[in-house]
């Protein structure tokens, strides 16, 4: 997973990288993360020794050890990143102009400063009048 992040990086739909909130070593601590995932594995030592009560024994102490060592890994990868996940998350709960809409959702016009949250340019609505009354025009 980690080893093929870079070959698909550039066909996606998201960037990663210093431009980006989506660091690399947010790729490789999701990726470490991704090693506990050891039910595959416990399957596939259960059919390959079945037949040797000891070595099924190793296989499982094995491959538990290593989901737990991957679990450490991520916990301590992610939260060298919690800083920044913090920053992200103060961004985009910000709601300076106090209207309930964080403002990373407003749009904003060169010229004409925000426009998402105003009646300006939405059908049926009048910017200087209650929106339920039909406008005469």
């Amino acid at each position: 997973m980690i080893a093929a992040s870079p070959c698909t990086a550039p066909y996606g739909t998201t960037s990663v990288g210093p431009a980006s909130s989506l660091r690399w070593a947010d790729v490789l601590a999701v990726g470490i993360l991704a090693g506990i995932g050891f039910t595959v594995s416990l399957l596939i030592g259960e059919l390959a020794f079945e037949d040797d009560a000891s070595r099924l024994t190793e296989a499982k102490i094995g491959i538990l050890a290593a989901s737990v060592v991957a679990a450490l890994l991520a916990a301590v990868a992610l939260g060298r990143r919690r800083r920044a996940y913090a920053e992200i998350a103060a961004v985009e709960e910000a709601d300076d102009d106090g209207d309930g809409v964080p403002d990373v959702y407003r749009i904003m016009e060169p010229d004409l400063g925000p426009a998402a949250g105003t009646a300006a340019g939405v059908p049926g609505q009048d910017p200087g009048g209650d929106a339920d009354e039909p406008s005469n025009g």
